[in-house]
């Protein structure tokens, strides 16, 4: 009779419990989740593009679905009279190019058989380069590129977004100014992880939407991008999963217009990646 009291009281106790942590959901659903008009008129979702007095910002077309992430990678032209640092640890999806000033893309993706149309394992890689207006003005691609350097006189732009970037801080170059909670997943409430991650793999207590500031050159682009959070309710900078990468590109002797990329690269997931440039070059 004991053991059947006992195992009844564990049944309620773990029945109150998760009750508990439904209404706590539940609650943080109702107070958190609801739509945002001022908000959704004022932000335009990344894809469609965004503007500001001087600049936009705009998608990039571009072939492959993986980004290929480089590091270390330093070889400056000497004729371009100008001397490029470079961390040891510079790591990036984007190659600069010294003497030509602009930027170089590297992609892969699984080729397609030529007479049935279905993936192979293959792999098919794609050298994109991307002038200073956000259109491709060169592209190479390839099953065996080998032997040749595609890469001459380039370096690796460095993220500027920190591994544990301060979000929620409205001085910096990307701020994100809201997190709409839009899906929860239960199954990533793990009382025994540590941090915001289990096993080095982001599992999302939320999905939603981010409303991003993006100050650039004084002005602001505003926009919203998918968003993922792994705490339950008020979440501290690490705890949001962004998947935003920035980068800047260094001054060009032949052209005076500040130019700047994002990178949208989640798991699982095929990147994107945006132009911030002056709407002069149009």
């Amino acid at each position: 009779m004991t053991s059947v009291k006992r195992r009844f009281k564990f049944l309620m106790l773990a029945t109150l419990f998760l009750t508990f942590l439904f209404s706590l959901t539940v609650v943080g659903m109702w107070f958190f989740s609801f739509p945002n008009p001022a908000l959704d008129k004022a932000y335009a979702a990344i894809d469609k593009g965004a503007t500001s007095e001087n600049f936009r910002l705009q998608k990039v077309k571009v072939p492959g679905t993986t980004f290929h992430h480089p590091s270390s990678v330093q070889r400056p032209a000497p004729e371009a009279g100008v001397r490029y640092g470079q961390p040891r640890d510079a790591s990036g999806h984007l190659y600069y190019d010294t003497l030509r000033h602009n930027v170089v893309l590297h992609t892969e993706e699984y080729a397609r058989d030529t007479i049935t149309g279905k993936l192979t394992l293959d792999v098919m890689t794609h050298y994109v380069r991307i002038g200073n207006n956000g259109q491709v003005v060169e592209a190479v691609k390839g099953m065996d590129l080998r032997g040749k350097d595609f890469l001459q006189n380039c370096i690796v732009l460095q993220n500027e977004l920190l591994p544990y970037q301060k979000w929620t801080d409205p001085t910096q170059k990307i701020y994100l100014r809201h997190f709409a909670k839009e899906k929860f997943n239960g199954g990533c409430l793990n009382p025994f992880k540590i941090g915001p991650f289990n096993g080095g793999t982001p599992c999302p207590t939320w999905e939603g939407t981010g409303y991003y500031d993006i100050t650039f050159q004084q002005e602001q682009l505003k926009v919203k991008i998918p968003c993922t959070r792994s705490s339950l309710f008020y979440g501290t900078d690490s705890e949001y999963y962004t998947g935003l990468y920035y980068y800047t590109l260094p001054p060009s002797p032949t052209s005076a217009q500040p130019v700047a990329f994002l990178v949208y690269s989640k798991t699982h997931e095929q990147p994107s990646i945006y132009i911030i440039t002056s709407k002069q070059s149009l």
